[in-house]
């Protein structure tokens, strides 16, 4: 990287800043998987079998077929995560990938029957507020 991008990026190049960059988003795009592949799994499991009829699977006990609860994991996270300032083409505020949109991309390519959109809302504050 030139002085430049290094300076937008905000720390010097090394092998540590390689692994720190992978693993940042590395981390993120696991945590996506995780959660998509239990959601995944719990739609599968509600499906109708083709031997019976939707109708009858969700009258059997009276109740509305809805799907229970699993200890698969419903929400993921990354506590090393978070490298969103980073743009499509270059690194910034000590980001050198933006984490989730590079999650996000992946969820919408290997899970789209289950994500069809994505909505980020990024409500970091970093202006500096004056009172008078």
């Amino acid at each position: 990287m030139s002085a430049a991008e290094n300076r937008a990026v905000g720390f010097p190049w090394s092998q540590e800043t390689v692994n720190r960059a992978l693993s940042s988003a590395g981390g993120t795009v696991a945590a996506t998987h995780a959660v998509c592949r239990a959601r995944a799994a719990l739609l599968n499991s509600h499906q109708p079998s083709s031997s019976s009829s939707s109708h009858d699977e969700a009258e059997d006990d009276g109740k509305k077929n809805t799907l229970k609860p699993s200890s698969s994991p419903r929400i993921s996270g990354h506590l090393a995560g978070g490298t969103h300032h980073a743009f499509r083409d270059r690194g910034e505020g000590f980001c050198v990938f933006s984490d989730i949109a590079v999650a996000s991309g992946v969820a919408l390519r290997d899970y789209p029957n289950i994500v069809r959109r994505i909505l980020i809302v990024d409500l970091d504050v970093h202006q500096v507020c004056k009172l008078y």
